[in-house]
């Protein structure tokens, strides 16, 4: 995910630091599923970067403080918003902080909540991203619906987002099948070579490139002008590979 793409995007509803807020709690929500710990993210700061964005489209001015739950309870009333974000959005964003308050998960540290509340919190957090994202102006249809599939693509133990670079949490694969993971990963966006080597860079940079050229010639990536994306062939490989390797 281009976390800087996403935030220009998300900048064209509401203000440039509400818009990086809730980019990086949401990365970092989406770190604590892949490690299943809450070592990082605190959802119901998310929660409050969402309510701080409803007032902003609402009234133009967030609260430094919101008082979330209170806001998020009677959000329907607020006619100037968008409908499905004063009633879906709201009641998504109200069920995580009722979650994050009754299941204890309020502070990094505090309790090591089950794996699968961190799996709602982070589904959930992607629906109300996307929905925002629907929201957006000056993107084209083209480029919001990639941002919106790079949200939404499922997430297992195997790959590890850091934002700028990824980790493919596997020593048993070849150079070939790590490029087709971290690819996937990025999938239907280009990634460039630089992209690759920061990603693979426990392998000699001569591999990658070597790779990389196996994996053209056999139709499995295409080069375009902003780098490398995976073809029908290539996305079917890195799927049976991500798939075989959540199995071991």
């Amino acid at each position: 995910m281009d976390r800087q793409e996403l935030i220009s995007a998300l900048e064209t509803l509401t203000s440039r630091p509400l818009a990086e807020d809730l980019v990086e709690q949401y990365l970092l929500i989406r770190q604590d599923v892949l490690a299943q710990t809450l070592g990082r993210s605190a959802p119901g700061k998310f929660v409050e970067t969402v309510v701080q964005i409803l007032e902003y489209l609402d009234t133009g001015t967030p609260s430094p403080q919101p008082i979330v739950d209170e806001y998020l309870r009677t959000c329907e009333n607020k006619k100037r918003l968008d409908a499905d974000l004063r009633t879906c959005a709201a009641r998504t964003a109200r069920a995580m902080y009722s979650l994050r308050n009754k299941r204890n998960i309020v502070h990094k540290g505090n309790v090591d909540p089950n794996v699968w509340d961190l799996q709602f919190l982070h589904a959930s957090a992607q629906w109300i991203l996307t929905d925002l994202l629907r929201l957006s102006s000056n993107i084209s249809m083209h480029d919001a619906g990639k941002l919106v599939a790079q949200i939404q693509i499922p997430i297992g133990g195997l790959v590890q987002d850091f934002g700028d670079r990824k980790l493919v949490l596997s020593n048993s694969i070849t150079v070939g099948q790590e490029i087709l993971c971290l690819m996937l990963a990025d999938h239907p966006n280009a990634v460039t070579v630089t992209q690759l080597q920061a990603s693979i860079n426990r392998r000699p940079r001569s591999s990658v490139t070597r790779s990389l050229t196996a994996l053209w010639k056999a139709k499995a990536i295409e080069k375009t002008a902003q780098g490398y994306v995976l073809t029908g062939i290539g996305s079917q490989q890195a799927r049976k590979v991500y798939s075989e390797l959540l199995k071991s």
